[in-house]
């Protein structure tokens, strides 16, 4: 959660508790409590549940997806073979759009693992490959797509790269 964002959420939920016990609240007797509502009471009540949501709000994590693969002209041109096909190609911007969305069974079910590297890959209907690692909690990094047809190459290739 971004620093702004927490300290604006308590900053609004100081605000809405201050507007809703205000100057009215009170002991009496057996009883504590606040007096009847009121127009600040009501305004403190919607800041509070503002805040809440600010808060909410920063808590969702953002996943971010970048690409190493425009480093590797092989790939880059296995991955140009592999897209010329729509089905494929559409696939593949599937598979991406899932895993930008945190979804890490997209396509095929669970993901794959290239052995002997970090790197994971995605399966489409179709035939489309993504391959990709994680490089920290939010960030995934795709550094290849294929077919079938031309797996068994980028496989390779991927292992040559991302050896551990």
């Amino acid at each position: 959660m971004r620093p702004l964002r927490l300290a604006v959420s308590f900053g609004l939920f100081g605000v809405g508790f201050f507007l809703m016990a205000g100057d009215r609240f009170g002991v009496t007797g057996a009883y504590v409590g606040a007096a009847a509502s009121s127009a600040a009471s009501l305004f403190g009540v919607v800041t509070s549940l503002v805040a809440g949501m600010v808060f909410a709000a920063g808590l969702e994590s953002k996943i971010r997806i970048k690409s190493s693969l425009k480093n590797h002209p092989g790939l880059v041109r296995l991955a140009e073979d592999s897209t010329k096909n729509e089905k494929v190609q559409s696939d593949m911007n599937h598979l991406i759009h899932e895993l930008s969305h945190g979804n890490f069974q997209a396509g095929l079910g669970k993901p794959g693992y290239v052995k002997g590297t970090s790197v994971l890959y995605l399966r489409g209907r179709s035939g489309a490959r993504l391959f990709y690692k994680q490089n920290n909690k939010h960030t995934f990094e795709i550094v290849a797509k294929s077919d079938k047809a031309n797996e068994d190459k980028v496989l390779d290739r991927i292992r040559q790269l991302y050896r551990k």
